[in-house]
C-alpha cells in the first residue's frame, strides 16, 4: 500500500513484479530439485525464503517500509538469485561468455568497456558520491547548529538546495529538527527559524504529498509562526494555513488523533469553542484511554466558561498519567482562558511556568507582566517587567537583543498609571 500511495500505479506494479519474479524464482529450484536434494536442502531453503516472503508482503500491507525492512527485503531478495544463480550450468555460462567476449572486435570491446566505464561512473556519482557529500553537509549543519553556530548552519543548508529526490523526507526532517535545536538555543530567533523551516517544507509538499508526518509538521510550524506572530492579519493568515496543512495531513489518517488534537487546540485560539469540542469528543470516540483527548475537551469547556465541567474532565485527564505540566498542556490552558479574557488565571498560569520551569523564559516574562497589566494588578506589572532586565544576563541573549528588550519595557512600562511607572 506504501508504494502505490508514493509511487503510484506503474511503481507498484514494478513493486508486486519484483515480488512475483522472486516467488516465482523459488519455485523453479523447487520444481528443479532432485530426489536426493537432503545434502544442500535447497527445497527447504526455498519453501523458507517463500513463507517470508509472503509474511513481508501481507505486513506490507498494514505498514510503510522503513530503511531496516527495506534491507531486509534486498538481502532475501540477493540470496534468491544467489540460489537461483547456483542451479544454472555454471561451466556452461562461462564458456559460452567467454566465446561471446572472443567473437567482438577490439573495436567494440573498447566501445563495450567505455560504455560500462560512463555507466559506473554516472551510478556512483548519483547514488553514492552526490548522496554522500549532501549528508556530509546536512550532519556539517546539524553539528553546527548544536553548538550554537544557527547562523552558519542555515547557510550551509541553503547550499544543499532543499529538497532533494535523492535524500528523501529523511533530509527535510533532519532540517527541521536542526531548527528545532536553533530555537531552543536562541529562542529570540523563534519566529524566523519557523518562518525558515516553514519555506522548505512548503517545497518538499508537492514531492511528498503522500506523507501525512509533513503535513502534520507545516501544520505545526505554521500554528507556532500564528502564535509569535505581532502583525493581526499575519496571525490569522499563519492560523489559517495550519489548518490547511492538517487538513490534507486528515486525508491521508483520517483517524489520527494527533491531528484532530492539533486542529481543537488551533479552534480553541480561534475562539470557536463548538468545533474544539466536537474534535475533542471524535478523539475521545477513537481512545476513550487518551489522556490528551479529555485535557483538550476541558479547554473546550473553559472557552465555554463551563468551569466546573472542565474541572472534571482535566481530572480525568490526570487519571489517564496525562502530563498537565508540560510547557505545551499549559499553553493550552493558557490559550482557553485567553479566549475567555480571564487574564487573573492567564497570569496564574505564567506564574507556573516561569517559576517552576523557565525563570529565564523573557516571553513568559513579558506575557505574564502582559496578564497582571490587564487584570488591574499595576504593582505586580512593574515589578514582573523590571525583573525581565534582572534575568537577562543570564538568559544568553545577545547585547543588541538585549538592548531591544530593555527598550521594550521602558515602552511597556509607560502603559501604566502613573503611580506604577
Amino acid at each position: 500500500m506504501d508504494a502505490a500511495a508514493s509511487a503510484g500505479i506503474l511503481g507498484f506494479i514494478a513493486y508486486a513484479g519484483l515480488f512475483i519474479a522472486l516467488f516465482w524464482q523459488l519455485k523453479k529450484i523447487k520444481s528443479n530439485a532432485s530426489p536426493n536434494d537432503t545434502d544442500n536442502g535447497n527445497t527447504l531453503i526455498a519453501h523458507g525464503i517463500q513463507s517470508t516472503i509472503i509474511g513481508y508482503a501481507v505486513a506490507n500491507l498494514f505498514s510503510i517500509d522503513s530503511f531496516p525492512t527495506l534491507l531486509i527485503f534486498y538481502l532475501l531478495a540477493a540470496y534468491v538469485i544467489s540460489l537461483a544463480n547456483k542451479n544454472l550450468p555454471q561451466e556452461n555460462q562461462k564458456q559460452k561468455l567467454w566465446q561471446f567476449i572472443q567473437s567482438l572486435s577490439v573495436n567494440k570491446k573498447r566501445a563495450f568497456l567505455l560504455a560500462f566505464v560512463v555507466l559506473a561512473a554516472i551510478f556512483a556519482w548519483q547514488y553514492n558520491i552526490r548522496p554522500f557529500l549532501l549528508n556530509t553537509n546536512l550532519n556539517t549543519a546539524k553539528i553546527m547548529s548544536q553548538n550554537n553556530l544557527c547562523k552558519e548552519a542555515l547557510e550551509k543548508i541553503e547550499k544543499i538546495n532543499l529538497p532533494q529526490k535523492i535524500l528523501g523526507q529523511y533530509a527535510v526532517l533532519e532540517v527541521e529538527e536542526m531548527l528545532r535545536t536553533c530555537i531552543r538555543e536562541e529562542p529570540g530567533e523563534t519566529l524566523a527559524y519557523s518562518k525558515e523551516g516553514l519555506e522548505i517544507l512548503e517545497k518538499s509538499l508537492p514531492i511528498y504529498r503522500n506523507s501525512s508526518r509533513l503535513w502534520i509538521l507545516a501544520g505545526n510550524i505554521a500554528s507556532t509562526i500564528s502564535a509569535y506572530e505581532g502583525n493581526d492579519a499575519a496571525k490569522d493568515s499563519y492560523l489559517e494555513k495550519s489548518f490547511q496543512y492538517y487538513n490534507e495531513a486528515l486525508k491521508l489518517s483520517p483517524k489520527s488523533q494527533e491531528i484532530i488534537l492539533n486542529m481543537a487546540w488551533g479552534d480553541i485560539i480561534k475562539k470557536d469553542c463548538k468545533a474544539a469540542r466536537e474534535r475533542a469528543d471524535q478523539c475521545i470516540q477513537l481512545n476513550p484511554a487518551e489522556g490528551a483527548c479529555y485535557w483538550t475537551r476541558a479547554t473546550s469547556f473553559i472557552c465555554d466558561k463551563d468551569i466546573s465541567s472542565a474541572e472534571k474532565d482535566i481530572e480525568k485527564a490526570k487519571n489517564l498519567d496525562f502530563n498537565s505540566s508540560y510547557d505545551s498542556s499549559v499553553q493550552q490552558l493558557i490559550n482557553a482562558y485567553i479566549a475567555i479574557e480571564d487574564y487573573e488565571k492567564i497570569a496564574e498560569l505564567y506564574e507556573f511556568l516561569v517559576y517552576k520551569k523557565d525563570l529565564y523564559n523573557v516571553q513568559w516574562r513579558a506575557s505574564m507582566a502582559e496578564a497582571y497589566r490587564l487584570s488591574g494588578q499595576y504593582e505586580k506589572a512593574r515589578q514582573a517587567a523590571l525583573q525581565i532586565i534582572e534575568v537577562l544576563p543570564g538568559t544568553g541573549l545577545k547585547a543588541e537583543e538585549q538592548e531591544a528588550i530593555k527598550k521594550t519595557i521602558e515602552a511597556f512600562l509607560q502603559t501604566l498609571p502613573p503611580a506604577y511607572r
